[in-house]
């Protein structure tokens, strides 16, 4: 599934904010289900939920498979049109048989030690457990029968090894597409049963307050904490407001703070779902325990642990970083640790970096350091900050400047300007900053190179690194690279022998450069440049009797550049033939399969 480019940034901020589909993606069949999904999300409604993304993501796939098993409406073949046209609510009706029976094979999974392996005796176990639902539904299908068309959703897979045609049926394992498709199954499962007003058609298996007990029970198992996410996100009205009664009832984790984080989860789900005053009461439940954190905080860096967790409300945390003073620098670091801030936590970190406290604001400043995409509006206020009479602030903004990909003009001029201040680190992080910018004007580039001789190696390595991303260089930067090579620290010697690795074609100045740093003391170096002529095709004598040396070289990977450089030549001469014969007994296995690719592409090799 191809988004559509306006789409592919929404999905991307999703992901960046919502671990479990971070941990997702991490598939690629997972991210092709949520791109697939994606288009059908109502982007002018309510925050998206896990909850509501996993219902998407099943009720697309359930279309696919409607036409898979043929499903009917009035004795007639549903067509793909009638299917897309689909409200949610007829879709899982026209499923229903196959949510049903999904729901208590992976609830029936997770309550078994958790199971996630199924063979055809437990798929077939579980079809009959719920024989008094298939009567009351009037289903008319026999249990293998329902086999074969569960097997046949888009849900249950088994491996390729299980497809063997060697092996019967009953020797195959299914699985469910991904972990967090059978919790969100099993979610599907209790949810029926705690929404049920009448006595639902499969109480022989569960009563409502049998579940109610189920939850009451599990609630504080990690193992079950995605499934309660989704319940509540599931749930409606009475029901969803019973279930959090069930989650604040007892028994009650009072010290570790586990209940908090649940309650936290599955309010992040369920708010745009729940009464208004039913949020305002676990809000103010969630507020109750942020300050009995905040109070025993006393260490500097101290932060909320609960504040930390993705699924409490940020907004909770800005009312307190606006309102209470004492606690604005324990709340910027809580915010420092959330991967995503909203607009308006960046705003009131910037309104911090003028706060009277130098805690404060460099506490700000870093929280800010963690948003890799700031508006201007934000980033001129950490220019300024750039000039803050405090070490520690004017360090992390110069750290928030550097995660930024795209400057302004004037960033860019701020920064050059930050390059001759007197803090090492902020010349540095300046330095660091400007490399992260795919083209530079001359201006900015000759200030780089005045930082190639600042008299920390840090500025030095950056200011190096910065030009090195430049496309193109002119005569001057590539001169005063040259003279990098020779920079005392080994570092800055690394990054400078890297950055030619990035032309296409060397100048002879910058190639007997190279060949000098294939005698450095750092291993690292020596590699660059092996590593740098090795993208050279014609190569001078010198050169080509340079990388014979290095390929007697006490570190594997010099060896190895050395060779692959040597047979990027068309034509070497019988000496470096012999050579790499030489390396051919090499101990590292990848040094003689370099000189063995470097020996094959040599047209005429002597009989020797």
């Amino acid at each position: 599934k191809v988004l559509k480019p306006e789409a592919v940034r929404t999905v991307q901020d999703f992901i960046q904010q919502t671990p479990l589909i971070r941990g997702l993606v991490n598939i690629p069949v997972q991210l092709d289900v949520i791109c697939f999904s994606w288009d059908s999300l109502p982007m002018d409604g309510p925050t998206i939920t896990v909850t509501g993304l996993y219902q998407l993501m099943v009720r697309k796939l359930w279309c696919k498979d409607a036409m898979r098993l043929r499903k009917t409406a009035g004795g007639m073949d549903l067509t793909p049109r009638q299917i897309s046209k689909l409200a949610p609510e007829d879709i899982d009706e026209l499923m229903a048989t196959e949510l049903q029976h999904l729901g208590y094979l992976a609830f029936n999974g997770m309550k078994n030690n958790h199971q996630i392996e199924f063979d055809e005796k437990a798929l077939l176990g579980a079809l009959g457990d719920l024989r008094e639902y298939r009567a009351t539904v009037k289903i008319g299908l026999l249990p293998p029968q329902l086999l074969e068309m569960m097997k046949q959703t888009s849900f249950l897979h088994t491996s390729d090894a299980d497809l063997d045609a060697s092996k019967s049926g009953s020797q195959q394992a299914w699985y469910f597409l991904h972990l967090t498709f059978q919790e969100y199954f099993a979610a599907t499962w209790i949810a029926r049963h705690l929404q049920a007003k009448q006595p639902h058609p499969s109480a022989g298996v569960m009563t409502v307050e049998q579940a109610k007990a189920f939850v009451q029970e599990h609630k504080y198992n990690p193992q079950y904490e995605i499934v309660w996410w989704m319940v509540a996100g599931l749930l409606d009205g009475e029901a969803s407001e019973e279930f959090f009664d069930v989650l604040q009832g007892s028994p009650r984790d009072l010290i570790g703070g586990r209940h908090q984080q649940i309650l936290a989860s599955c309010l992040n789900e369920a708010r745009a779902r729940l009464d208004a005053t039913v949020v305002t009461r676990l809000d103010a439940e969630l507020m109750k325990w942020l300050h009995f954190e905040i109070q025993t905080c006393h260490s500097e860096g101290d932060r909320s642990m609960l504040g930390c967790q993705a699924s409490f409300p940020e907004a909770l945390l800005v009312e307190n970083l606006a309102s209470v003073c004492s606690w604005k620098t324990i709340l910027a670091q809580t915010l420092e640790s959330r991967s995503t801030l909203s607009e308006s936590a960046i705003q009131y970190l910037i309104g911090g970096l003028k706060d009277e406290s130098a805690y404060v604001r460099a506490s700000a400043a870093s929280a800010l350091d963690n948003q890799s995409t700031l508006s201007e509006s934000a980033i001129q206020p950490l220019i300024r900050a750039l000039k803050d009479e405090d070490a520690d602030v004017r360090r992390s903004a110069a750290s928030a400047l550097d995660k930024q990909s795209t400057l302004s003009e004037s960033a860019i001029q701020s920064l050059i300007s930050a390059l001759e201040g007197e803090d090492a680190h902020v010349r540095a992080s300046a330095a660091s900053a400007l490399s992260k910018q795919s083209t530079l004007s001359e201006s900015v580039i000759q200030s780089l190179i005045g930082a190639l001789k600042d008299e920390d190696a840090r500025v030095r390595y950056s200011a190096a690194s910065a030009l090195g991303k430049q496309s193109t260089l002119s005569e001057s930067p590539i001169q005063s690279l040259i003279s990098a090579l020779k920079d005392e620290n080994p570092d800055v010697r690394y990054s400078v022998a890297s950055v030619f690795d990035n032309e296409s074609t060397l100048s002879e100045s910058v190639i007997q450069s190279l060949i000098g740093a294939l005698k450095d003391e750092d291993a690292r170096v020596r590699y660059s440049a092996a590593s740098t002529l090795h993208g050279q095709s014609t190569l001078s004598e010198s050169a080509i009797q340079s990388l014979m040396g290095a390929l007697k070289d006490e570190d594997a990977y010099v060896k190895r550049s050395a060779a692959s450089a040597l047979g990027k030549q068309s034509t070497l001469s019988e000496s470096a033939i012999q050579s790499l014969i030489g390396a051919l007994k090499d101990e590292d296995a990848d040094v003689r399969e370099s000189a063995a690719s470097a020996l094959d592409k040599q047209s005429t090799l002597s009989e020797s």
